[in-house]
């Protein structure tokens, strides 16, 4: 049998129990939000901006690691409030809010911990990138910054810079490099850097007024020097890329000669004589015609006899030579 006393100090344990489960199931929690914090880190943690108490350690500590948001860029800040914090612990557990009572500020101030990042340290990284684009191109180039860039302000970690020239194809007057900052790895902003160029090469200029249409030929061109930045388009390198070539467009003396300017040479060109073959039967005839448009083999053009009093329709079999055939007649 147990004793009176025995049945009484093992009823009391048992409602102190509950009353301690109880308590652990429904112990207040105590947040106290901070006038304003600095943070190293990218986001931010309810730890991060408020003091928080409880009788339940692990809720306790499971709350000051709810995630609340993005630390603000450097120079910048946000605003978190009461309700904001209290709709987000809610999501975590519903109903949760209503067991805290709020101490300290109405809302946060968040801000950055952020450091001074000189200029000249983005410049630099521009200027070596662009002077190594165009060494490996060029021997007589300049490349100086323009307009104006200032100081940053980063968040602490470890920088590192990556440029690229924005426009690789080839050289201009203005060349933009994009510089990446990386903040400990991540990328954290791009700034565009600007530059006045120089490239000077030797190229192939015109000696005379031409014409659209004329083919070009070594004697019509002379070699000089200039710079490639203020010319628009791939200019010729070489007397090869003139063969069988034909200015698109008048171009007067001086003008750099560029790829952009020049055509093939048509196998028959508006205005020549050619020789139009036309088959009745076994019987072929041979007559001399000119051309009133441009042709490549294989082309319908219309020519017309030298005397002007007829024109027809033939097909460029060959350089100054074209047949009329039964569709044409």
């Amino acid at each position: 049998m147990y004793s009176v006393k025995a049945i009484l100090a093992v009823g009391l344990l048992l409602v102190a129990g509950i009353a301690d489960a109880g308590r652990t199931q429904t112990g207040a929690i105590e947040i106290s939000l901070r006038d304003q914090v600095r943070l190293q880190d990218r986001t931010f943690t309810l730890g991060d901006i408020a003091q928080l108490d409880g009788t339940d350690s692990r809720l306790v500590s499971r709350l000051k690691r709810v995630l609340l948001g993005r630390t603000p860029r450097a120079g910048a800040s946000a605003q978190i409030g009461r309700d904001a914090v209290a709709s987000r612990i809610d999501r975590l557990s519903p109903g949760i809010s209503k067991r805290v009572t709020w101490k300290g500020a109405a809302q946060t101030r968040v801000q950055a911990q952020h450091h001074r990042y000189d200029r000249q340290a983005y410049l630099d990284a521009a200027q070596r990138h662009l002077d190594n684009w165009l060494g490996k191109r060029y021997k007589d180039f300049s490349a100086k910054p323009v307009g104006s860039y200032n100081d940053l302000q980063l968040p602490a970690g470890k920088v590192a810079i990556q440029a690229e020239v924005a426009r690789r194809d080839r050289v201009s007057k203005r060349m933009c490099v994009w510089v990446d900052l990386l903040i400990d790895e991540a990328h954290y902003t791009t700034l565009p850097v600007w530059f006045d160029v120089t490239a000077k090469a030797e190229v192939y200029e015109l000696q005379r007024d031409l014409s659209a249409g004329t083919s070009l030929k070594p004697h019509m061109l002379k070699k000089t020097k200039r710079d490639l930045a203020a010319v628009s388009g791939e200019p010729v390198a070489a007397l090869t890329v003139i063969e069988g070539q034909r200015l698109i467009r008048d171009l007067p003396s001086g003008t750099v000669l560029t790829k952009a300017a020049l055509q093939p040479v048509p196998d028959v060109i508006r205005g020549q004589k050619l020789q139009v073959k036309a088959s009745v039967g076994k019987v072929t005839l041979i007559a001399t015609a000119r051309a009133l448009e441009d042709g490549n083999r294989g082309d319908p053009i219309r020519v017309e006899r030298l005397d002007g009093s007829d024109n027809y329709m033939a097909r460029v079999l060959d350089t100054g030579l074209a047949v009329v055939e039964e569709d044409y007649r």
